[in-house]
């Protein structure tokens, strides 16, 4: 035993060095670009295995952006594994990557915009956390050896064009009890299955703190980072009568919006300029 625990150690904190050095390095290879908003840069390392952390130097990522993966000089990567705490991707974020076999998606992923894994060849098998509710334009399409697609939760907004392109042995694996809202999106003739499982169901908590509403329940700001938002009815007990003039002016986060009833109005230019919204539901008030 005295033989032993000095190797052991040394082997330890030789494995404590290793873990910390491959976190510094998928830390590294991303910076931020819009920091309060939690979007960060394209990728900048080797490839191969790629982890997108949940953290970089101790600030929170959201979003990964625009183009991330979508590059010529990320050919070489193999595998992305995106940490909890993650909520969109943008549109192109994962796309046209002809080495990228394996994608671990997080838990708390809500929005896949336009084209995201879509032209990957070498990708098998992809797994949807229950916590998505979008999945954009044409992604997960033109992957010719993608032939089986889990799903988990409840059954998402799906845009036109997703899943084209794909095997034509390709099989949706759905929750066992949703089987026929599953057939509702997916495609026509599609092989559906059930996974073996219920789905789960998450519930989305928006903060009232994130709104701003005067006397007359009026929301007059909206200070939050969701891409999916449900208003609340009432908001610090005011119940919510309206949507001030501009106030998801340029908010370029949000893709989907719900207004409770009793809302009857909306004000000038509250959504201009908006360019991820692709979905408002409008209440009958």
């Amino acid at each position: 035993m005295k033989n032993i625990r000095p190797w052991l150690c040394f082997m330890l904190s030789g494995l404590l060095i290793l873990m910390m050095s491959i976190a510094a390095s998928a830390e590294g290879d991303f910076t931020f670009t819009q920091e309060e908003q939690g979007v960060i840069s394209e990728y900048n390392g080797e490839g191969g295995d790629v982890t997108v952390p949940a953290q970089i130097d101790g600030k929170p990522v959201r979003v990964l952006p625009n183009a991330a993966f979508g590059t010529s000089e990320n050919g070489q990567v193999t595998s992305i594994t995106c940490e909890s705490g993650l909520v969109t991707f943008e549109d192109y974020a994962v796309y046209n990557l002809p080495n990228l076999s394996a994608v671990t998606l997080p838990d708390t992923l809500q929005v896949l915009g336009m084209r995201n894994l879509a032209l990957c060849p070498a990708l098998t098998s992809v797994t949807l956390p229950a916590s998505l509710r979008l999945i954009g334009r044409y992604s997960l399409s033109e992957c010719e050896s993608l032939r089986e697609i889990v799903f988990t939760g409840a059954t998402p907004v799906v845009d036109e064009g997703c899943f084209t392109g794909l095997p034509e042995d390709v099989v949706f694996y759905v929750p066992d009890d949703l089987i026929d809202d599953y057939r509702a999106v997916l495609p026509k003739g599609a092989s559906i299955q059930p996974s073996g499982q219920a789905a789960q169901h998450i519930a989305y908590q928006i903060d009232e703190n994130d709104f701003e509403i005067d006397e007359a329940g009026v929301i007059t700001a909206y200070n939050g980072l969701d891409p999916i938002i449900d208003v609340p009815a009432q908001i610090g007990g005011v119940p919510v009568t309206g949507i001030g003039p501009h106030v998801f002016d340029r908010n370029t986060l949000i893709y989907m919006m719900t207004l409770p009833e009793g809302v009857t109005s909306i004000g000038e230019g509250a959504f201009i300029y908006a360019s991820n919204l692709v979905s408002l539901d409008l209440p009958d008030t």
